[in-house]
């Protein structure tokens, strides 16, 4: 009877092939996503794909053909657990025209800083669903079904990442089905001709469109995907990203070439659709696939997503904001004081005395003894820097968010550097440093050269 069930399946399976002129590969057809849920593709790329504290929503439906219409789904939420940690959870329903299979999948990644521009991230899919005929129509006679607990069986498959990331360069490896355990059958299929293997190779390159001051990036990605019994596929990716709309194209040697086009509405909602046409010989006759891409983010707004000047030296000080201006002979120059608790007032007052002491010390400008217009400071000397003027975007009291907007002006293409004041325990982040006055008001009214579209200002070291 069991040999007998075995040749029906294979029966029905060949049926499916024919109806559809070419074998699927046994994946998730998940190659196209590279803007939400791309975590399926690579469980590294929550890290910094996905949009944190978001559910989204993907759908494929692959060559539209008539019921046995191969589908996949994916309902995802993201999250970050601190400034290196990311988690995910999500329904994920997959058929394959053969199999269905509905179940769900967890996500995690970690990333570990090996220097200031680089990381290493290693992250894990575990999925687990139920397994079974997706039309059990020829397993029933007279309405009446006839059991097989071989083909309706609970599948775990654990899928690893891990990930190099050097500034905008990023080097990725993941098996879809590292380990692919049947508890049904109680076996743990550990045959590495059985695996599929994925390595991928990407790049962001900041661009700067006509019309627009966000964020916008152009991100293509290479990529090699090993399955069984079938030819390795070969991709390329290419995806247009700002804050108002996305754009990507692909191609894949196996599926063909796509196009796919999405907006973002009030910052937190994005819709968008993706076609595939087939192009080689054995699918070129396919009808197109459509994807459907959408996600939505709720809650406040995380660190890294702020724009710099909406945090404020620190996220743990302030509600209130004062500001001392000092005199010192043609020189006006203002210091935040930032107050909350008793002790963050009297760190506060400390800070600003020391302030004083500083600046009576300072010499006035050698270009000139009117200060330029905004924010100013200098000081005679500060360990570790050379004298010049520093063009400066932030200043952090606390090394988590520092961390974060140091990372979100790599994104930008930006390299950023830093220097530590001992006087006041802050970190500040700076675009570049310059010899001459007027240089950095050149940077700083130019918006860094169009590079940084935020307010900065300008920090003067006198001499060594």
């Amino acid at each position: 009877m069991g040999k007998l069930r075995l040749i029906l399946l294979n029966f029905i399976f060949l049926l499916g092939v024919n109806a559809q002129d070419v074998e699927l590969p046994a994946d998730f057809r998940q190659h196209n996503l590279t803007m939400f849920n791309a975590s399926l593709m690579d469980p590294t790329f929550a890290l910094d794909t996905n949009w944190l504290q978001s559910i989204a929503l993907w759908t494929r439906w692959q060559w539209q053909s008539i019921d046995t219409d191969p589908t996949t789904t994916l309902l995802n939420y993201t999250n970050s657990v601190n400034d290196n940690s990311v988690i995910g959870a999500g329904f994920m329903q997959h058929n394959s025209g053969v199999y269905l299979q509905t179940g769900g999948i967890l996500n995690y990644v970690h990333a570990f800083d090996l220097s200031e521009n680089a990381k290493l991230a290693i992250g894990v899919n575990v999925l687990g669903f139920q397994r079974e005929i997706a039309d059990d129509r020829f397993f029933s006679t007279d309405g009446v079904n006839i059991p097989n607990s071989d083909t309706n069986d609970f599948i775990m498959q654990l899928a690893p990442g891990i990930r190099l990331l050097l500034n905008r360069f990023s080097l990725s490896f993941t098996s879809e089905n590292f380990v692919d355990i049947n508890f049904s059958s109680n076996s743990n299929d550990s045959n590495n001709k059985k695996k599929v293997f994925l390595g991928a190779m990407a790049y962001n390159f900041p661009i700067q469109l006509i019309g627009i001051k966000e964020e916008t990036y152009l991100r293509p990605m290479f990529y090699l995907k090993s399955i069984p019994q079938m030819e390795t596929q070969l991709g390329l990716n290419a995806l247009l990203s700002s804050q108002k709309f996305w754009v990507q194209g692909g191609y894949n040697n196996f599926y063909g070439a796509s196009a796919g086009v999405g907006g973002i509405f009030f910052e937190s909602l994005s819709i968008g659709v993706l076609m595939e046409f087939g192009l080689d010989q054995g699918v070129k006759e396919m009808d197109p696939t459509f994807e459907l891409i959408t996600a939505i983010r709720f809650g406040n707004k995380k660190e890294t997503e702020l724009l710099p000047q909406e945090i404020i030296i620190s996220q743990e000080l302030k509600d209130e904001q004062e500001k001392v201006t000092i005199k010192n002979d043609d020189k006006v120059i203002e210091v935040q004081k930032q107050e909350t608790t008793p002790k963050a007032k009297l760190d506060s007052i400390k800070t600003v005395k020391a302030e004083k002491e500083e600046i009576v010390k300072a010499k006035p400008p050698l270009e000139s003894k009117t200060i330029t217009k905004g924010k100013y400071e200098e000081v005679e000397q500060l360990k570790g820097l050379q004298p010049g003027y520093y063009l400066i975007a932030n200043v952090y009291g606390t090394k988590k968010y520092f961390d974060n907007f140091m990372e979100t002006l790599r994104k930008k293409g930006i390299e950023p550097k830093s220097f530590y004041r001992s006087l006041n325990k802050f970190n500040y982040v700076y675009l570049d440093s310059y010899s001459s006055l007027n240089a950095a008001e050149k940077a700083r009214d130019s918006k860094f050269y169009g590079r940084y579209a935020d307010a900065t200002w300008i920090f003067r070291v006198i001499s060594e």
